[in-house]
């Protein structure tokens, strides 16, 4: 059973773009240069938690100096070696499997419920035999939200900018009633504890263009060298808010966008006393 820690912070990021004001427009990109905040109450009804998350971005600037030394004393001759993508090696293998539920199981997709919802296979896929559903009831008869996500496989990443398609489906739409108001996709960093938007990647949808027909929701997820190496899991996600209806996902893309690789750099400095010439 996933963790209503997990639970809490997943529906912290999904609430603060699906409870947005209706005035806005229906595409909405999450800034994550800013501290936010959201509320959520758990499925036991008596627990709630508010849950602030700060992301902070640090730029690093690397200089270099050069001294000279006089004639007469010791030379240290510096050599630099710059060595692109040489201390990265990547392991063969998709970034993510079973993306078009096809596999005979929902694994190794989740759901993560602020009920005890379920993900299903069901037919009336988009491509293929099957597809992933998701049944919701309501919550203190309003809209909740329910998120579907993967880990990416990072051993098969690379730093560079991807892009994350998923075709999306809903059985009504409706801003506050039954049915559904909002899509969600992006990515996420972390698991039990604390979920991090990967930045610029959380972008909402309105659920109207997705009614009784597929409706292909994307965005771009730029994953970094530091992102890649720290302890942290990198996750796909894929989020409904609805009430009394059903959500469907199939045909999941996550790829490397062509010319946005960052090769990882590995510099070696030697240094080397040269001889004294007197």
């Amino acid at each position: 059973m996933v963790s209503n820690k997990l639970i809490v912070s997943a529906f912290a990021v999904l609430a603060s773009m699906a409870n947005a004001s209706p005035c806005k427009p229906s595409s909405t990109s999450a800034s994550t240069t800013e501290t936010t905040s959201a509320g959520f109450t758990s499925n036991t009804g008596t627990a709630s938690a508010t849950i602030v998350e700060t992301i902070t971005f640090v730029t690093e600037t690397e200089t270099a100096a050069e001294t000279t030394a006089d004639a007469t004393s010791t030379i240290e001759a510096s050599t630099t070696v710059s060595e692109a993508a040489a201390t990265t090696t990547t392991v063969d293998g998709p970034l993510i499997t079973n993306a078009g539920f096809e596999d005979g199981t929902t694994a190794p997709w989740e759901l993560i419920s602020e009920k005890d919802d379920t993900l299903v296979l069901a037919g009336g896929a988009y491509q293929g035999t099957a597809l992933g559903k998701v049944d919701f009831t309501t919550k203190d008869g309003a809209q909740y939200g329910n998120i579907i996500m993967q880990k990416i496989n990072k051993k098969a990443l690379k730093a560079g900018s991807y892009s994350l398609e998923g075709w999306t489906r809903v059985d009504y739409f409706s801003e506050t009633g039954d049915g559904c108001s909002n899509i969600i996709a992006a990515c996420l960093r972390g698991s039990v504890g604390g979920i991090i938007p990967v930045p610029g990647s959380a972008v909402r949808k309105s659920a109207e263009s997705a009614v009784d027909d597929w409706y292909q929701i994307a965005t771009t997820c730029t994953i970094t060298q530091d992102m890649i190496d720290a302890d942290l899991p990198i996750n796909v996600v894929f989020g409904f808010n609805c009430a009394e209806a059903g959500a469907y996902l199939d045909s999941v893309e996550l790829k490397l966008i062509d010319g946005t690789e960052t090769p990882a750099e590995d510099t070696t400095t030697t240094t080397q006393a040269a001889p004294v010439f007197t």
